[in-house]
């Protein structure tokens, strides 16, 4: 549907060019530069003293205002000119006098931090477009003016703390003064003030917000006003007063609304009101088609409803009631606007009650907003206003996009073809004729139909291709897309990886190539499924340490494929330890699966009280076996189950053993039952990060304690302090241990607790016995304060056995790197068991300068009662143990041992014959 023509306001142009894909304000053309017709200031190769020509121009706007002529214009170049510029000079109505700041979406700013930015004073026949205005005081100033226009500027004044007395004001009785197409702006007493005097004044298409102001726009004395299509928002007073002798105003097609909310709490001692006439100015104002939102707040009591109208004195607050009592308002509406604020003003969006409604009859109405946007239909919107029916209330009129061109590749070689095709989506305003111009020089392409279009560019650079639109409504619509030109070369795949946490890497994959690469795939060579897209920035997580062949594929838009395969090898970060004091986190007996742990059945710990870049964690976890053999493993939760065990237990058994595991998807672990029905009890000790943490010191194994030796068996709920600082090469300043704690000669079952000294007990164990029975566990305990802890016996009675095999410190001297668990040795397999006295050399399986292996080691099948001693290869045996049992008993448990310079560790059997199976978890690292 073709626009109606609407009423132009006399000294305003009606046309609009649209560039870098927005509009350009309407009458930003000036004066044709024939000889003598332009003055030119710019910041660059300019002279205080002119001429003001294009080759040598003022370098000040204030040079240009003291020469200016009748009929010429001021072309003002890109720049701050922090000048208060004085305007006295005038032009004639025939010959006016224009300067122009380059447009409201890149103005020339002048004023900055100057008191005034702008004066007029006593000139006539004058417009101001296109600047960015500020002021510490008022911004613009007019005094004694005839005939001066403002369109299509940015205007602010005053601060939070520093309050102007206004931002535009209008004095000493102006007359035919247009303010029409500017955002103003300000924390100002007053945004736009029009004072006693001024005739002929018209506020037309403005976009006017005052920050915390008392009034907003405020026309006092001065009859017969014309203010129409403003979006005017204020926050504490009113947003339109017409004061004093203010008769014969016109009030159309504005939109009065409230401001944020936080402020008018914040700051505001009344309830702002939209628009106030006093009696005074009622004679002969028409006030129509008006939306009005009175600012109703979210702060229970405090503020609520604002006063929509103020008329004669009296408060109304419906439509209804004002037009009653008024006769005026018959079109308002009070409804929210749906406004949104940029830097060049506010505007509505879709759904807003604005669009379709205002009065295009209305005096003073533009046919272009201060973007350019002619006047257009909104097809989804019924048409309720006069005059054409589709005049938009408030500054700008809402409008669609026209869309964007198809570019056949943004990227490109050297004299390689683009095709261009226009956007061809439907518009509100039909389009008559596009316009390509390929921003090389070359001649622009002009089409009554969007063909596509073909070109190639034959020097490297990056290009601007304006497709502009032109449409039915007047808009010429232009949209800048881009085209990088490139020097000729080959697609070459590209595999980024960081890692992230444990074994997740944020993965960057891409092609680099002349052209556009239209997609990319990464193969990650673990099974999972494949990634992609046209560039891909994604998280992966490999589901274990090891190596892996990853595939990167690449397509660019000339057609060309191109792959990389690249060995890759998964691991987890060097990390450093933080005891915890002993925490359940796991008891199928009162938690999680509130039942036992069936065959074949797994179960996932949540770790969530983890930080983030945990690595790996160290529990206690035991099997309290209901019926059946079998074993317990433990793995990082989402990963694949290796093929190890962390604990065996019997029918009916209680059977704990320490295990340091991976952590896996959301700092999980999961516990897989292979046979029988046991419950699963979990207690953390402590978790590994990557960045922090103590570092380890492996030791020779030491005795620490003996209580066979000296015949002092712990009592039932006894309690025993052991020094572990000062003693088997375990220094000041250690936090936490490395223990091997053995019951033995337990007289009833029960269970120890090993805890710092000076601590709160827990309400965990460290291992489980029944009587008569040996039972070791290892123990990776917090030290007290005074480098002691405590151990509890809860029932009969039972000898004590403490071995120290190592240490954490700030000063360690190694970090641990957990593995997914791996078996070293079975001696099952090669059928040769570990006879009496025997020893095993292990190969730890680690890399080269490794200082420690953190082991799951078991014995079984063994023919008489013994125990087994683990110890650094090529070092003396030590008189410890690390694991004792009985013909018959599989009996596993943690192991934490230094390793020998070759990064092998002995096993030695002291009595009999058993098969011995030795796992891997992690090791340590200098």
């Amino acid at each position: 549907m073709r626009a109606t023509p609407l009423p132009r306001l006399t000294g305003l142009a009606g046309s609009a060019a649209l560039a870098l894909a927005v509009l350009t304000p309407a009458g930003s053309a000036v004066a044709a530069d024939g000889p003598g017709d332009t003055l030119y200031v710019a910041k660059a190769n300019c002279s205080p003293t002119g001429p003001g020509t294009k080759a040598q121009p003022f370098c000040t706007v204030q040079a240009a205002a003291d020469a200016v002529q009748p009929g010429q214009t001021v072309k003002v170049g890109p720049g701050n000119y922090a000048e208060q510029v004085s305007l006295t000079r005038s032009g004639t109505a025939d010959h006016p006098i224009t300067f122009d700041g380059g447009g409201i979406l890149a103005p020339a700013r002048i004023g900055a931090t100057q008191q005034h930015g702008l004066t007029v004073t006593g000139a006539a026949y004058v417009t101001v477009r296109g600047f960015l205005v500020n002021g510490t005081a008022e911004a613009v100033v007019l005094d004694h003016t005839d005939h001066v226009t403002l369109d299509g500027n940015r205007i602010g004044a005053g601060s939070l703390s520093n309050m102007a007395p206004a931002t535009v004001r209008l004095t000493g009785g102006p007359t035919a003064t247009t303010l029409s197409r500017n955002h103003v702006y300000g924390s100002s007493y007053r945004t736009v003030s029009v004072e006693a005097g001024a005739t002929g004044t018209v506020l037309t298409g403005n976009s006017v917000i005052s920050y915390a102001s008392a009034d907003t726009v405020v026309v006092t004395d001065a009859p017969g006003t014309v203010i129409t299509n403003n979006s005017v928002q204020t926050d504490c007073g009113t947003a339109l007063s017409l004061a004093g002798s203010s008769a014969g105003a016109t009030v159309a097609n504005n939109i009065l609304a409230g401001g944020d909310r936080a402020i008018v709490a914040a700051v505001c001692d009344q309830l702002p009101t939209k628009l106030a006439v006093a009696a005074t100015a009622e004679a002969g104002t028409r006030v129509s088609y008006n939306l009005l939102n009175p600012y109703v707040s979210a702060y229970g009591g405090t503020f609520g409803r604002g006063t929509a109208y103020r008329w004669g004195g009296k408060d109304f607050s419906t439509v209804a009631d004002f037009t009653t009592a008024s006769g005026q308002g018959a079109h308002d509406l009070i409804a929210d606007p749906k406004l949104s604020v940029s830097p060049t003003g506010m505007s509505v969006q879709a759904g807003s009650p604005a669009i379709d409604s205002g009065d295009a009859d209305a005096p003073g109405v533009l046919d272009a907003d201060f973007l350019g946007h002619h006047v257009v239909d909104d097809p989804d919107v019924p048409n309720t206003g006069p005059g054409g029916g589709y005049r938009d209330r408030g500054a700008q009129e809402f409008t669609d996009s026209p869309g964007w061109p198809a570019l056949s590749s943004r990227t490109v070689p050297t004299d390689s073809p683009v095709t261009v095709t226009p956007a061809t989506d439907p518009m509100w305003s039909p389009a008559v004729s596009y316009r390509i111009d390929f921003g090389d020089g070359s001649t622009p392409v002009t089409e009554d139909k969007p063909l596509p279009v073909t070109h190639s560019w034959p020097a490297t650079g990056t290009y601007q291709v304006a497709v502009t639109t032109y449409r039915a409504n007047g808009d010429a619509l232009t949209v800048t897309p881009s085209v990088q030109v490139n020097t000729p070369g080959p697609l070459v795949p590209h595999f980024d990886p960081y890692q992230r946490d444990g074994l997740t890497y944020t993965v960057s994959a891409y092609g680099t190539s002349p052209w556009d690469v239209t997609a990319t795939a990464v193969d990650f060579g673990d099974g999972s499924q494949p990634a992609s897209g046209p560039y891909l920035y994604v998280d992966h997580t490999w589901p274990s340490p090891g190596d892996y062949q990853v595939t990167v594929t690449v397509t660019d838009a000339g057609g060309r494929t191109e792959k990389l395969v690249k060995p890759f090898h998964v691991d987890y970060h060097r990390s450093g330890y933080h005891p915890v004091t002993p925490t359940r986190v796991m008891d199928t007996r009162t938690s999680g699966l509130n039942r036992p742990l069936g065959t074949g059945e797994s179960l996932t710990i949540p770790l969530d009280q983890l930080p983030a870049h945990v690595t790996a964690v160290v529990l206690n976890v035991t099997a309290v076996s209901e019926w059946g053999g079998g074993y317990l493993t433990v793995y990082p939760a989402g990963g694949d189950r290796p093929s190890t065990s962390n604990l065996n237990f019997r029918a009916g058994a209680t059977v704990p053993n320490l295990v340091t595991v991976p952590v896996g998807h959301q700092n999980g672990v999961s516990v897989y039952n292979f046979a029988g029905n046991t419950h699963v009890v979990a207690d953390l000790l402590g978790y590994y990060t990557e960045g922090s943490g103590d570092r380890f010191t492996a030791l020779a194994p030491a005795r620490l304690l003996d209580t066979r030796a000296s015949g002092r068996a712990l009592g039932a709920g006894g309690e025993q302090t052991l020094q572990v600082t000062g003693r088997g090469g375990v220094p000041a300043g250690a936090t936490a241990a490395v223990l091997n704690v053995t019951g033995t000669r337990s007289t009833s079952g029960g269970y120890l607790t090993v805890y710092p000294t000076g601590q709160a007990r827990p309400g965990t164990s460290n291992l489980n016995f029944t009587a008569g029975q040996t039972v070791p566990n290892q123990v990776v305990v917090p030290l007290g304060a005074d480098g002691k802890v405590t151990l509890y016996n809860r029932f009969g009675s039972t000898d004590v056995v403490v071995d120290v095999f190592g240490y954490y410190s700030p000063t360690g001297d190694s970090l641990f790197v957990p593995v997914r668990p791996t078996r070293l040795a079975d001696t099952r397999r090669s059928g040769n068991p570990l006879g009496t006295g025997g020893t095993l050399t292990v190969p730890g399986g680690t890399p080269a300068g490794a200082t420690g292996a953190v082991l799951n080691v078991t014995s079984t099948a063994a023919t008489t009662g013994g125990y087994l001693t683990v110890w650094a290869h090529g070092t003396p045996r030590p008189g410890t143990s690390n694991l004792n049992f009985t013909a018959d008993q599989t009996v596993p448990n943690h192991v934490t041992t230094p390793l020998g310079a070759d990064g092998s560790f002995d096993v030695y059997n002291f009595a009999g014959s058993t098969q011995v199976v030795a796992d891997l978890f992690g090791f340590f690292l200098k």
